[in-house]
């Protein structure tokens, strides 16, 4: 960065201010050729734009200059810098909106993260092009974001179907649904009813009773039909999984019962040890056999000799 004073800068300020409001576009081409550091100053004599300023993209939205706005852009502006208005926080993108610049909002969405761009979507009631972007990769249907599109962790937070009920966008609200929203988010707020007191009233609700309230009720019959769905779907899976626990309970019995056997019924090596024991063996009979021929030999001996006496 060039060292120039406080008051330098200021001046170099005031005089990109003037040429903006102007549309000398070549005077701005060469202020920020020659100081490349001021692309991103406000018109309060900042160089680093304040939330209480507009920034020189606002300054040239305001001023409906369509070129001096692309020429900013294409050098790398800020294009989320949002200031205070009547309204509450401005962007350069509601600006355009405002005055009619299309061009210039298709040129500030294209540079947006998928994030922003499916919250400007939304918040445009575009049909068309929340269709797009809730099918691409990066895109998240289920982030949490404020009124102004910034990431919120929380329940202070809403959910792009919010959103879109509350802008009255009924047909984005019934695409977000069957995109399978979540809608069983609760947005909380709070509020002190007395300054002197500590007591807070905290205020909650859901799309449902968001969608109920505005008097959307196709938005609100298809809530009620995604709730079902769901709680038909969680059921039949409960049921599938008891009936896998049952299987699994049979296999591990029957697995039991198998590793038990062998302790209640013979094996046939058991019984095979078992057979000498209780069974004569082929020598055992072949000896019997011979005992009694000896002894039937022998009585007949006797027998004779008594017969001779």
């Amino acid at each position: 960065m060039t060292n120039i004073s406080p008051a330098g800068q200021r001046e170099i300020i005031r005089e990109m201010c003037n040429a903006i409001q102007h549309g000398r576009r070549h005077d701005v081409e060469t202020i920020l050729d020659d100081n490349e550091e001021f692309i991103n100053a406000d018109e309060g004599g900042n160089m680093v734009a304040k939330s209480l300023y507009r920034n020189f993209l606002m300054l040239a939205i305001d001023a409906l200059e369509t070129d001096i706005s692309t020429l900013l852009i294409d050098r790398g502006i800020d294009i989320n810098h949002k200031c205070w208005c009547v309204n509450g926080k401005q962007s350069a993108r509601d600006l355009a909106i405002e005055n009619g610049l299309n061009d210039v909002v298709d040129m500030i969405d294209s540079r947006l993260p998928i994030s922003m761009q499916l919250f400007a979507a939304v918040s445009d009631g575009s049909l068309t092009r929340t269709k797009q972007l809730i099918s691409h990769i990066d895109a998240d249907i289920n982030m949490k974001v404020n009124l102004y599109g910034e990431k919120t962790p929380g329940c202070l937070a809403f959910t792009l179907l919010m959103i879109a009920i509350k802008l009255n966008h009924s047909d984005v609200a019934e695409l977000l649904v069957q995109g399978n929203i979540d809608v069983a988010f609760q947005h909380q707020e709070w509020e002190r009813l007395n300054p002197e007191s500590d007591d807070v009233l905290v205020v909650s609700y859901t799309a449902l009773e968001l969608a109920t309230q505005r008097g959307m009720y196709d938005v609100v019959k298809m809530i009620k039909g995604q709730q079902l769905k769901r709680t038909v779907v969680k059921d039949t899976n409960a049921i599938d999984d008891a009936k896998q626990a049952d299987v699994d309970t049979n296999r591990l019995t029957n697995s039991q019962e198998a590793r038990e056997l062998p302790a209640a019924i013979p094996t046939v090596e058991q019984e095979a040890r078992e057979l000498p024991t209780s069974i004569p063996t082929v020598e055992q009979d072949h000896l019997d056999n011979n005992i009694n021929k000896y002894e039937n030999k022998v009585a007949h001996r006797q027998s004779c000799c008594c017969i001779l006496s």
